[in-house]
């Protein structure tokens, strides 16, 4: 008993300890401003979005981005949390006026308002095997042009989510993983640092396990395994895009 309260103190007492280091570290890093910009309203919105600094603030331009550049008839996306994806992605479907459908554990009815969103509350390998039979009653086309996961960030999890959604996959798709660079303290471009946790590389060695590779999640880079192109960004906690190229 004594033992378990010893390190509870003492995780309690690094966690904390790494909250002041943080945000005093990022006290002396310059923050990025909002407004200024002559792109779309979409692309604007997401700009300013981005200002805030999260887990995942430097990359929402980057999944817009490829979002728009796949062109996608069909959006699916796995996790939706606080929303931060979801904005992103229905700007995407705005712009491309594509069906989005969302899969959380979580009731998130209200994180969008696109006309043709979908949202499930399901455990999403369960909900893959019904998604045929969904796309079929919701007279929606069987295979996904663009597949964002960002859920429990586990091994096992996702493992399972590679098998149960890639064989939905359209001939020409992207999928974006979010936090395959997750460590306990992450840094972003701007040079200011944040607090996640370590999952043991729970995403990218799945990714790994599936193309029968390595790889160094720690730095950026960009590979290409048998016609399909793995380009990975390390800041923010990581980006991982698959899309296939041949």
């Amino acid at each position: 008993m004594i033992g378990k309260l010893v390190r509870a103190t003492k995780f309690k007492t690094k966690y904390y300890g790494l909250q002041l280091l943080h945000a005093t570290y990022n006290l002396f890093v310059a923050a990025p401003k909002k407004g200024g910009y002559k792109n779309s309203e979409e692309y604007n919105e997401i700009i300013d979005r981005a200002v805030e600094r999260t887990d995942i603030n430097e990359h929402l331009v980057t999944i817009f981005n490829e979002g728009v550049a796949s062109k996608p008839q069909v959006i699916v996306e796995l996790g939706v949390r606080s929303g931060e994806s979801t904005f992103i992605l229905e700007r995407v479907a705005k712009q491309c006026d594509s069906i989005l459908i969302s899969v959380d554990l979580d009731s998130c009815i209200n994180a969008s308002q696109w006309k043709k969103w979908f949202f499930v509350q399901q455990d999403d390998i369960a909900f893959a095997k019904e998604f045929p039979n969904f796309c079929s009653k919701n007279n929606i086309e069987g295979k996904i042009d663009l597949l964002f996961i960002d859920t429990s960030h586990l091994y096992e999890h996702t493992v399972q989510e590679i098998e149960s959604w890639f064989p939905l996959l359209s001939e020409n798709f992207k999928v974006i993983f979010h936090d395959t660079n997750l460590r306990d303290v992450f840094y972003r471009k701007d040079g200011s640092m944040g607090l996640a946790w370590d999952n043991e590389r729970g995403v990218i060695r799945a990714i790994e396990e599936y193309y029968n590779t390595s790889f160094d999640e720690k730095k950026d880079f960009t590979t290409t395994i048998n016609g399909v192109q793995i380009k990975h960004y390390s800041n923010c906690c990581g980006l991982t895009i698959l899309e296939k190229t041949a």
